[in-house]
């Protein structure tokens, strides 16, 4: 430090510790920043997680309730087509038997009933396994949506700054511009040699 004034010696060291201490104060005030917006994106983000896996959950008791809702119309219709088929085959049994016909007739009525019964039957099937595939469909959109609603608060974090290595290294660097500023060029050369 030898050519440099007392004065020049004391500004140098006053503002050093003034941008050390508001280099410090900076970086805490910059990683608190960071750290706050991180927890909070972390916070809104699990928030987000758990109410899309409510809403769905939600949604699947929905889709599984219209599922039983169709298995039981379905059943009901199927029964409703076989008491409907075993009293008509009664009727043709009786019919028939009353009137003493028999044979190929009888045969050609019966198998006209079982084939309607098995169109109709076969028709029930198909449309209660369609809309089973539309209740599928459903639930992967579902699933599209909630991944999406998920997707979209995935937190992005801010890198937390150094708290006292960045500052240090700045104010070591206001240190040196200080010197070479007020120490005057006598000092820079001692301090090369």
């Amino acid at each position: 430090f030898a050519g440099m004034s007392t004065a020049a010696l004391g500004f140098g060291a006053v503002t050093t510790g003034i941008s050390a201490a508001t280099s410090l104060y900076g970086a805490k005030v910059a990683a608190d920043q960071a750290e706050a917006s991180n927890k909070a994106q972390r916070l809104r983000h699990n928030q987000t997680v758990a109410a899309s896996n409510k809403a769905l959950e939600q949604q699947y008791d929905g889709i599984a309730d219209r599922q039983r809702q169709e298995d039981i119309a379905s059943s009901q219709q199927m029964e409703a087509r076989q008491r409907a088929y075993d009293d008509a085959m009664g009727d043709v049994t009786a019919s028939a038997a009353e009137s003493g016909i028999t044979g190929t007739n009888l045969e050609a009525i019966r198998n006209s009933l079982d084939m309607e019964m098995g169109r109709g039957n076969v028709a029930l099937a198909t449309n209660l396994k369609w809309r089973q595939r539309q209740f599928q469909t459903q639930q992967l959109g579902y699933q599209a949506t909630a991944a999406g609603r998920q997707l979209a608060t995935t937190p992005q974090y801010a890198q937390v700054p150094s708290r006292v290595m960045a500052p240090l290294l700045g104010t070591a660097g206001v240190g040196m511009s200080n010197l070479g500023k007020y120490g005057g060029k006598d000092w820079l050369a001692g301090a090369s040699k």
